[in-house]
């Protein structure tokens, strides 16, 4: 499975929340993924070749073509992989574990980034965005802390996301999820909290991967060499 990556989330979580590419662009190097938007301008869920965008508040609207993103990783894949129904889990701590072991039968180790994809029916989904942001960026910590959170019960959708392997440096180590509800109207966002009634997990394998950097000064003068992993994993699942 081939990736194309736009900017780093170290980046975003120092605050350069510029536009790199347009969604036109993303979507010709990618028709399944995950990202945001500039000036945090809402959550990026591209699923089946469309790009949308989940809200502060949880409501969904397709972006406009012209529109920027300043992160995303997709893949030109729309998936398969390995493929297993899941059926009665509790929580996202359960889902994740199950998805390791999708992930561990697929990728056979830890070495290999993955894309995953869970298609289903959920008892309940809690996720997040951030209202846009205007200049001077604060660092995504600082934004975070006032992000809108919005929960629905008995909803279908899809999960959207990808691991990152630990000895990418820098980078996340762990999953990073998106919601988007089936109409592709009542909920999306980053996935804080969830609970999967029934449905299928596939995972795949990236091994061909891709990145572009923005070219701005702001970029030029960041310090991406910092280890961020602990904040990283912090605003992952953080929520009031």
């Amino acid at each position: 499975m081939s990736a194309f990556q736009v900017s780093t989330l170290s980046a975003l979580m120092l605050g350069h929340y510029q536009g790199a590419m347009t969604v036109k662009d993303l979507l010709a190097n990618g028709s399944l993924g995950v990202g945001t938007y500039e000036d945090l301008d809402g959550e990026a869920i591209i699923i089946d070749g469309k790009a949308y965008k989940g809200l502060a508040g949880g409501a969904v609207v397709e972006a406009r073509p012209d529109e920027k993103v300043a992160f995303a990783l997709v893949s030109s894949d729309l998936m398969a992989g390995s493929v297993f129904q899941a059926s009665g889990i509790p929580d996202i701590a359960t889902l994740e574990s199950r998805m390791d072991d999708v992930r561990k039968i697929e990728c056979k180790g830890d070495n290999y980034s993955c894309f995953v994809r869970v298609d289903g029916t959920f008892d309940s989904v809690l996720v997040r965005a951030c209202a846009k942001q205007a200049k001077p960026y604060k660092p995504f910590p600082l934004v975070a802390k006032s992000q809108v959170e919005k929960q629905v019960e008995r909803i279908e959708g899809t999960i959207v996301g990808f691991w990152v392997s630990p000895y990418l440096t820098h980078s996340y180590f762990g999953w990073h999820l998106h919601f988007i509800s089936r109409d592709r109207k009542t909920l999306g966002g980053h996935v804080l909290a969830c609970s999967l009634k029934v449905g299928l997990i596939g995972v795949k394998r990236i091994t061909d991967f891709r990145s572009i950097l923005p070219t701005d000064e702001a970029f030029a003068k960041l310090d991406l060499g910092r280890d961020m992993a602990k904040e990283l994993a912090a605003v992952e699942k953080n929520h009031k």
